[in-house]
């Protein structure tokens, strides 16, 4: 074996060993008054005996637990409170859900050998940040919603079911000995919009939100968007809920047979599943469409009923969502309807990459600020700074980073662009037409264009982009099949160009 050749085993051998050891300790703050932290995973049972099952993290100091009630960061999810690594046969769970990088499944392959119950990934490993804020004085837990993980119970998917279990759970967690009864709740899409809702039960206990990258109206974000069925999003809902009802899930602590989660996953066989709730997405194709009850269908999946009782709530929210996010324009919405305090931060990032690392913000920080003020009483400014914080695509280094007091930011300027005849010369569309500042004279006027399905976004658009980041391929052999308005450039873009393609060709 040649030097060079030795060289490079020896650097892969490191960086996955020291992988390893970031997973095995994730970073947090020096100052931190605890240094790890213990998992624990039951049961509660509501009111009307549905069992829920749960894990409970609490940080501890030398191998001790914190021995004292603490503020709680609470999750109320369908997407799994733990996820199992390896399953039967050996196949990797977790790769067949999110695109894992090499160094990534070797990572997760020597964590689950050399660390203790290191093929369960718990809620530190699922939300990066998390760890560093725990560590300073949190307690946390993540409930699995009924129908869904190792909880008995029927799946329902209306905001109003959300909103009355969370309102329950939340009276559960302030009682438990480790809560000092003030709780902050944090998650991304359902997650976060089940803390919106739940806000909107006004329970004494619920002091802040950190909602990241969900949705006003999910028939006109995700669903149908501009009243045209996404089939690219419907057909990985449908998959990604059957892949998270299999082997990734963990059985509770107490249930060392899998006699329970057995039990569970009979009991909501005969009832309406999230999977089953995916394939008759496609029955309500109108905004107005009826559900069987004679309600409106995607009224039930829509906050613009609970906004006015959140805002009764006063409970703090942190919105955070990323510009390539089909939800992007949601949250202005949230933000713009929401009276109480708020702020909002939205990234260069997708849906599933708003609250990951990265080196633009110090997400950590800002999580802990939010949770710090609103939970703890501490007075750190972050009230006091300007409420939006927005990437400048394009733009440099930290310049890229803008504040703004409201949006349309105020230095922000509107301009009406029309469609019209002419060429910029500024792409190679076979078929180009112009944005124009100046009203359009005629008083009818059209562009016939004959659609080529060989044009694509890719099979990883934003639009199916959900679970890993979009990739899009070079986009200039799709403006030359395509009709394109571009605008004319002036000392600075105005527009990117405006290209008609089709979504259902992938």
């Amino acid at each position: 074996m040649g030097p060079k050749l030795v060289y490079l085993s020896v650097s892969v051998l490191l960086a996955v060993l020291l992988g390893v050891v970031l997973l095995v300790y994730p970073r947090g703050h020096g100052q931190d008054p605890y240094d790890g932290y213990e998992r624990r995973s039951e049961y509660m049972t509501l009111p009307d005996g549905t069992r829920l099952a749960y894990d409970l993290i609490l940080p501890r100091r030398n191998g001790v637990p914190a021995g004292k009630p603490l503020p709680t960061l609470f999750k109320y999810t369908p997407y799994g409170r733990a996820w199992t690594v390896y399953g039967e046969g050996g196949r990797n769970n977790v790769a067949e859900l999110e695109a894992l990088a090499w160094y990534e499944r070797a990572y997760l392959w020597l964590r689950s050998r050399l660390v203790r119950n290191g093929n369960v990934l718990d809620p530190m490993w699922r939300t990066k940040w998390l760890a560093g804020v725990m560590k300073s004085g949190y307690a946390v837990i993540v409930v699995e919603r009924p129908g869904t993980g190792a909880s008995f119970g029927t799946y329902t998917a209306t905001n109003a079911a959300m909103a009355r279990e969370a309102d329950v759970i939340l009276d559960w967690i302030a009682a438990q000995k480790w809560c000092d009864g003030n709780i902050g709740m944090y998650g991304d899409s359902t997650q976060g919009q089940v803390q919106l809702v739940a806000a909107s039960t006004g329970n004494p206990h619920l002091k802040a939100l950190f909602v990241e990258s969900t949705w006003m109206d999910v028939y006109n974000s995700f669903m149908y968007p501009g009243g045209v069925y996404d089939k690219s999003f419907g057909a990985f809902y449908v998959w990604s809920q059957k892949l998270l009802d299999s082997s990734l899930v963990t059985a509770v602590d107490s249930d060392q047979d899998g006699r329970l989660l057995a039990g569970a996953r009979a009991e909501r066989r005969s009832a309406m599943t999230a999977v089953g709730l995916g394939t008759t997405l496609a029955a309500y194709p109108f905004r107005d469409s009826l559900a069987p009850g004679g309600n409106r269908y995607w009224d039930n999946a829509a906050l613009y009923p609970f906004i006015e009782r959140i805002n009764r709530s006063g409970v703090p929210v942190y919105l955070v969502n990323g510009w390539y996010d089909p939800l992007a324009r949601e949250n202005f919405l949230i933000y713009a309807n929401l009276t109480v305090p708020k702020r909002l931060l939205v990234r260069a990032a997708d849906h599933g990459q708003a609250d990951s690392p990265g080196k633009d913000v110090d997400y950590t920080a800002e999580a802990r600020r939010w949770f710090d003020h609103w939970l703890k009483g501490v007075d750190n400014g972050i009230n006091r700074e300007p409420p939006i914080h927005y990437y400048l695509i394009g733009a440099d280094g930290k310049a890229a980073w803008r504040t703004a007091d409201a949006w349309p930011p105020e230095n922000g300027r509107a301009a009406r662009l029309y469609f019209a005849a002419g060429r910029t010369g500024e792409t190679t569309s076979a078929d180009q037409r112009v944005l124009d500042s100046a009203p359009p004279t005629a008083a009818h006027d059209a562009d016939r264009y004959t659609v080529d399905y060989s044009t694509t976004t890719g099979k990883k658009a934003r639009w199916s982009a959900v679970n890993w980041a979009h990739e899009y391929p070079d986009m200039r052999s799709n403006d030359a099949k395509a009709l394109a308005y571009t605008s004319v450039r002036r000392s600075r873009p105005t527009c990117r160009s405006w290209a008609i393609r089709s979504r259902t060709s992938g």
